[in-house]
């Protein structure tokens, strides 16, 4: 019990160290302002402005197929945020035929004529498979900014990683964790909403990430901080380890 003791105070010493220098040094790292994985199976953190929205399996889902690039669109609710980084999950399930498709994110959406697009895009032939290279577009409103090529042919129910970066006129956009675009734009400079979009296809989203990173930080802790944490756990063991010594001698006398 006594060896379960001064573990405890180990324990208990380095987390006081934490609670105290936590504050004081190092960076910082942000907190999310938005999480949804939707394990709940209900849209309540959503404001729906088009298409039919659900959760199935877990996932996010739009479930319109029609001949619309404006089908399926739906904003976190109440949030509206200039500056922020924004990751989701998204996938294809079923593309109308011959033609383009897009899954991906409106960003800074204040109304119909101002907002970023940023989407995965993929043409499908006449029988709704897809016939070329999956492209990574990011546009103003629909004004074409930039367009990369991926250099595959994009799969239906796959999950591709889809992240973007917005500070100020700056924009990067990874897929799949890699940098793919890297671009200044100031079209669009205020705050405005986070939409999931979906066009001319039945798509899902799952694991939606909005990050904050200026109003949402705690500090991370720096050199100063994991020294400490080491010089206290240090001092603790070797208390525990004179107690013990103590407790030996006395025995034996």
């Amino acid at each position: 019990m006594k060896e379960d003791t001064g573990l405890r105070r180990v324990v208990v010493a380095i987390v006081a160290v934490i609670v105290v220098l936590f504050g004081s040094f190092g960076s910082a790292f942000a907190l999310p302002s938005f999480f949804d994985d939707f394990s709940s199976g209900t849209l309540d953190n959503w404001e729906v402005f088009s298409g039919e929205w659900s959760v199935v399996d877990g996932e996010l889902s739009q479930g319109v197929l029609d001949n619309s690039y404006l089908r399926g669109q739906i904003a976190v609710k109440d949030l509206s945020i200039q500056d922020f980084i924004i990751e989701a999950k998204v996938k294809f399930v079923e593309l109308y035929p011959s033609g383009w498709a897009y899954v991906g994110f409106a960003v800074r959406h204040t109304d119909a004529d101002s907002f970023y697009w940023i989407v995965l895009k993929q043409t499908a032939d006449e029988f709704g498979q897809p016939n070329s290279n999956l492209k990574l577009e990011l546009r103003a409103k629909f004004n074409y900014l930039v367009v990369v090529d991926l250099g595959f042919v994009g799969q239906l129910n796959t999950f591709y990683n889809l992240k973007a970066e917005v500070n100020g006129n700056n924009f990067k956009i990874y897929v799949n964790d890699k940098l793919k675009i890297q671009h200044n734009d100031d079209t669009f400079g205020g705050s405005g909403k986070i939409l999931m979009w979906t066009g001319r296809c039945r798509a899902r989203f799952d694991d939606v990430l909005v990050i904050n990173p200026i109003e949402n930080v705690v500090p991370e802790p720096g050199p100063v901080v994991i020294f400490s944490i080491f010089v206290v756990a240090v001092v603790a063991y070797m208390k525990v380890f004179r107690c013990k010594e103590s407790q030996v001698k006395s025995n034996l006398v």
